[in-house]
């Protein structure tokens, strides 16, 4: 917008569209680069505000994917790691989330689905999904939505994965 405004012909128009294209300029790169993050050191703990606004603190916290340097005798298997605290039933899955392991990925989500609130399946180690297993977790999210519970899915950025959860239409917070 400053752009334009700095192309008009007025030239009080035109001076006040570059000092805001300026401006913008000095806040994306001083203010919120240098002066913020330096001001916000020496507050320590006191700036948890900034980052998480309190009316996220409801958000499940999601640990770090454990790392597996050995590598996986059987790739095609699919490991699932149960995890449950309160109200929150955490599924960490582990290899190949496909035809073969779908249904191995259903019992474990018909254990625990009826016994939680919400159920977050992490899908950060899953190294190759296809549409079977995509299946199950739209499944899953229609029960969580018709009997009032909550399905939060962990995956990574720009994997086929996210891709597909976004064809599936899972990949948005409701």
């Amino acid at each position: 917008m400053s752009s334009i405004v700095a192309t008009l012909s007025s030239l009080d128009v035109e001076a006040m569209g570059v000092m805001l294209a300026s401006a913008v300029l000095m806040d994306a790169t001083i203010v919120r680069t240098v002066l913020l993050p330096t001001s916000m050191k020496p507050l320590g703990d006191r700036t948890s505000c900034w980052y998480l606004p309190s009316r996220l603190e409801g958000l499940p916290q999601v640990p770090a994917p454990a790392v597996h340097p050995e590598p996986e005798l059987d790739p095609s298997r699919l490991s699932v790691d149960v995890a449950r605290e309160d109200a929150l039933v955490s599924l960490a899955l582990r290899g190949e989330l496909d035809l073969e392991t779908a249904p191995q990925f259903r019992e474990h989500l018909a254990d625990v689905e009826e016994d939680t609130m919400t159920l977050l399946v992490d899908l950060r180690n899953v190294t190759s999904p296809d549409p079977c297993g995509i299946g199950e977790l739209v499944g899953a999210h229609q029960r969580t939505r018709r009997d009032g519970r909550r399905l939060v899915v962990v995956r990574s950025e720009g994997t086929r994965i996210h891709r597909l959860l976004r064809v599936a239409g899972l990949d948005i917070a409701a």
